[in-house]
């Protein structure tokens, strides 16, 4: 990596600046780009854990509504209503059916928070990023006491 390459690599937030202010300490930070790999990551990760929730929880309350018994009279209605001879839910199909879905969802709602991450670095390289403010609340930012059995004037380790 050259020094050329070094100075074209924006800094991904800038350091914050302090202003003082009779409502406290401000400081503001700017977002200039996301890391695409980091957001592509964090949202794998948490279409995978949505994804096993609601898998767990679809097999949880379709064991409860088949011990109730609610299944076999949703068979016996549709059986009845459309007039078919035989007619049963296949646990393992619609199982099988959600996961392949939400393996679906999963890869595209994290290609879709992948592009977005994109389009705002394009965005914000052009225009500074967005700015957040972070203010701190004079009452609450006081000393913090010691914890019990140190001294208040030795670091602890």
């Amino acid at each position: 990596m050259s020094a050329a390459d070094v100075d074209d690599v924006a800094p991904l937030i800038q350091p914050p600046r302090l202003v003082v202010g009779a409502g406290g300490v401000n400081r503001h930070w700017t977002l200039r780009r996301f890391d695409l790999a980091s957001v592509g990551r964090v949202s794998f990760v948490f279409y995978l854990t949505i994804l096993a929730v609601f898998l767990l929880a679809g097999i949880v309350l379709w064991a409860l509504a088949s011990a109730a018994g609610l299944v076999g009279s949703l068979e016996r209605f549709i059986k009845s209503l459309f007039g078919f001879t035989s007619f049963h839910f296949q646990a393992g199909r619609i199982l099988l059916g959600a996961l392949v879905t939400g393996i679906v969802l999963t890869l595209l709602g994290t290609l879709c928070n992948v592009v977005g991450a994109a389009v705002y670095n394009m965005i914000a390289g052009m225009v500074g990023g967005v700015r957040v403010t972070v203010s701190e609340d004079p009452f609450m930012a006081g000393p913090h006491p010691a914890p019990p059995g140190t001294h208040p004037g030795r670091p602890v380790i």
